[in-house]
């Protein structure tokens, strides 16, 4: 089971996610829509970064932005669920993912930041409604 870290903001109360503890054998995460009570609408900087064992994430429709280097370096990463809820997708979101196979980007998406999947070697379909 993963247990994150995450900052409310105080002017709406919705939160964003800012680390991970993934427990051993906690390979597949679906990140929270709610935390304590609050709505989960980010994925804050480089919270993912270097979690090698993460395999699989499920992002809810809560989420309307995956920050900057969110998952960077998560290279056992095969599977990724973006939500149609997702709007922005930041630098580096998925750099050096050499699992990552195959991404739908929902319409939603209205912008990819720049190098947002760059190292991805094993990847080979993109998908963009």
């Amino acid at each position: 089971m993963a247990k994150y870290t995450y900052k409310t903001e105080t002017t709406d109360g919705t939160a964003t996610i800012t680390g991970v503890n993934i427990e051993e054998g906690g390979t597949e995460i679906v990140i929270p829509s709610t935390i304590d009570g609050n709505p989960v609408t980010s994925i804050g900087e480089s919270a993912f970064e270097g979690c090698t064992s993460l395999t699989s994430v499920v992002i809810p429709s809560s989420v309307t932005a995956i920050g900057v280097r969110a998952f960077f370096g998560c290279s056992g990463l095969t599977s990724v669920v973006i939500s149609s809820s997702v709007t922005e997708i930041g630098d580096c979101t998925f750099f050096d993912c050499t699992g990552l196979t195959s991404v739908v980007i929902p319409d939603s998406v209205t912008e990819v930041g720049e190098s947002a999947f760059s190292g991805c070697t094993g990847l080979t379909s993109v998908v963009i409604p």
